[in-house]
């Protein structure tokens, strides 16, 4: 059987474990998805801030072109180029002389140098960049091509052959689109990754700018920098513990990817990403999700300057670290708060119910008849309170078995025990009187003529003779050795010895009761031997033989002769 104890701690644990999970469940989904939506916007921030960094990284070199460019356009006189017929009608170009052809060189050169020194001041202070030039547009000159600097291999920039136009084929957009590209767009543009044939191959990406001047194609101005000098700045991308940074082309293609090659397609396209998605300028707050390398992993992607794609990725649990660290904390401290408070509970407990304790082995006393068991808890408590009940309870029942009790052992008019009581009292008295040596005697007084005082006095006169007589018997032979036999019967236990003289002198105390008269009614006296026969049976043996001889006997107390005594 379970204490009250157990039973109020585990309904408060269980009431406080539904109401956890309870809420648990309930807020699940909306955390989930609140949780989704912070890591999303998370890592949308981590890739906006490295877009940013390559952008402005980016925006140094579209600066350091275009202000050249600036340069380049401004230090054009459209009337000389139209004098010399590279602008102008188609008639006034077919009229170009080789003196006008001469001076156009000569202009050219000049020119080309003028803005060489300015590009080359702009350049000395533009990071990562290995080369710039400007490449003249064959159609305007033959023989000024402009100029070509690189540092590849160096410590700083110098001059190259210039790069002839004539030489390049169009169909080789592979390695031509430096030239091209921006010719065919008609803009500023970045151009790449290729491989440059003036580079010796090298893998670059190009910031170029067409020039453009009175209505003629004059030349493309433009800068490098090697892939290696992006990748560098990609590779050290860290995100979080072990994510990392990827670029892509427009197209979606790998240009930098730890462990795909170049011109593969990203881990993340299979059917959990649609590749269509990469046509937007970022994800922004877009959840995207993918398993690779049997790790569920989240990415976000930005679009930079160079209309190239960085995409950063990390794993899911790297991301919700944070979270389920909290969520770990969360749970540690509920599950030591409710230890805590269990603990707390049980001693608060302990401390409720020991008074309850004690109520119970008192009402277990209680109910063993022991109603002199202890109920001394007075707090003013439901405890304190139900102690209180149940000591008045203890005592009106020590009360009711009292008068029980004495109901069941006492004479209700006489007050001396009834004659079952007096069984047990006789017993106890014989065996203590043979303990002692002595002869024990059982007297029966039998009043005679009862019946007739009382239909003549009235019962209650009737009833104060009898209570008169019992208290005279009492004064000889003690309450506990007395009892109301019958209705008009006595007996009394006493000693053998000394019972004439006894008696004498309870005939004195009757005569002296009634102011020296006679009682009103007459006394048979039987006394018997209490040896080998039992107390029960020697009264009803005494009682039939006083009903026998009460008719002999005349008015007053009689005393048999000695040998009438015994039988």
């Amino acid at each position: 059987m379970h204490s009250i104890r157990f039973k109020i701690t585990a309904i408060t644990v269980a009431a406080i474990l539904t109401t956890i999970i309870s809420v648990f469940v309930i807020s699940y989904a909306p955390i989930r998805v609140e949780n989704d939506r912070k890591s999303a916007e998370m890592m949308d921030l981590l890739c906006q801030s490295r877009q940013r960094a390559l952008n402005d990284f980016f925006e140094s070199i579209e600066q350091s072109v275009e202000t050249a460019a600036f340069i380049a356009d401004d230090s054009l006189d459209s009337v000389v180029l139209v004098e010399s017929g590279a602008a102008g009608s188609a008639a006034s170009q077919r009229v170009r002389t080789a003196e006008r052809e001469a001076q156009f060189s000569s202009y050219l050169a000049d020119y080309c140098s003028s803005v060489q020194e300015a590009f080359a001041s702009v350049a000395s202070h533009t990071l990562g960049v290995v080369t710039y030039y400007y490449c003249i547009n064959p159609e305007i000159s033959e023989t000024e091509h402009g100029f070509f600097y690189s540092k590849v291999g160096k410590t700083g920039f110098d001059m190259q052959e210039p790069l002839d136009a004539r030489e390049l084929d169009p169909e080789d957009i592979a390695h031509t689109t430096w030239y091209y590209t921006p010719i065919e767009r008609g803009r500023p543009s970045w151009v790449g990754p290729y491989t440059a044939h003036f580079l010796d191959e090298m893998w670059i990406c190009s910031y170029l700018v067409p020039i453009y001047k009175a209505g003629a194609f004059i030349g493309v101005l433009g800068m490098d920098i090697p892939m290696e000098t992006l990748v560098s700045q990609i590779s050290s991308v860290k995100v979080y513990q072990s994510g990392f940074a990827c670029l892509l082309d427009p197209e979606g293609r790998v240009l930098y990817h730890p462990s795909l090659p170049v011109g593969s397609v990203p881990e993340f396209s299979d059917l959990s990403v649609d590749l269509s998605i990469l046509r937007e300028k970022s994800s922004g707050d877009t959840l995207i999700r993918y398993t690779a390398e049997g790790e569920q992993r989240q990415m976000s992607f930005a679009t930079l300057s160079s209309g190239m794609k960085l995409v950063i990725t990390a794993p899911i649990r790297e991301i919700n670290a944070s979270s389920s660290r909290l969520a770990t904390t969360i749970l540690l401290a509920t599950a030591f708060i409710m230890a805590f408070f269990i603990m707390i509970h049980v001693f608060a407990l302990r401390l409720l119910t020991r008074p309850l304790k004690r109520l119970t082995a008192a009402s277990q006393r209680l109910a063993a008849a022991d109603y002199d068991v202890a109920l001394d808890y007075e707090s003013k408590d439901e405890i304190g309170e139900l102690t209180k009940a149940f000591k008045r309870m203890r005592d009106q029942l020590k009360l009711n078995i009292e008068d029980l009790n004495r109901r069941v052992r006492t004479d209700a008019l006489t007050g001396l025990p009834n004659m079952r009581y007096f069984f047990k009292l006789a017993e106890q008295e014989r065996q203590k009187l043979a303990d002692s040596g002595q002869s024990p005697v059982i007297l029966y007084f039998n009043l005679i003529g009862m019946k007739y005082y009382n239909r003549q006095y009235g019962f209650d006169a009737g009833y104060t003779l009898l209570r008169e007589i019992a208290a005279i018997l009492v004064r000889h032979y003690g309450e506990l050795n007395l009892c109301r036999f019958s209705e008009d019967h006595f007996a009394a236990i006493c000693e053998e010895s000394g019972l004439e003289e006894e008696l004498q002198a309870l005939f004195q105390d009757c005569r002296e009761a009634n102011g020296g008269n006679s009682l009103p009614v007459s006394v048979g006296i039987y006394p018997s031997r209490l040896e080998a026969v039992s107390i029960s049976v020697a009264c009803d043996h005494a009682k039939y033989a006083c009903d026998q001889r009460s008719s002999s006997i005349g008015s007053g107390f009689c005393y048999f002769d000695r040998n009438m005594l015994y039988e």
